[in-house]
């Protein structure tokens, strides 16, 4: 699963509510696309796949910050990535008022 919001102007938003030349569905796909390699090269290089990436932009800086968890979420209850991608995004909302 591949999914991602965005902070502008103070405010948090879903990659469809940005405005920008490319379409949510084209960012969508590349964020798939770039899942699907890291898979590939873990394979290859026999590594555990992570189960999640956080990965933050600086805009000011210029670099990426990414939090990466091996953890197995399907043991503690089922969780689901959809829902662990929600707490991300209520959390980020809450750190953001």
């Amino acid at each position: 699963m591949f999914n991602a919001f965005f902070k502008s102007e103070g405010k948090i938003l879903a990659a469809s509510q940005l405005p920008s030349t490319c379409s949510d569905d084209e960012f969508t796909d590349v964020g798939r696309n770039d899942i699907s390699k890291i898979e590939e090269v873990c394979r290859e290089y026999d590594a555990q796949i992570p189960n999640e990436l956080k990965l933050y932009y600086d805009v000011v800086t210029h670099k990426f910050h990414a939090e990466i968890s091996y953890e197995d979420y399907s043991v503690k209850g089922k969780v689901t990535p959809f829902e662990v991608f929600m707490a991300w995004l209520r959390k980020e909302k809450n750190d953001n008022k």
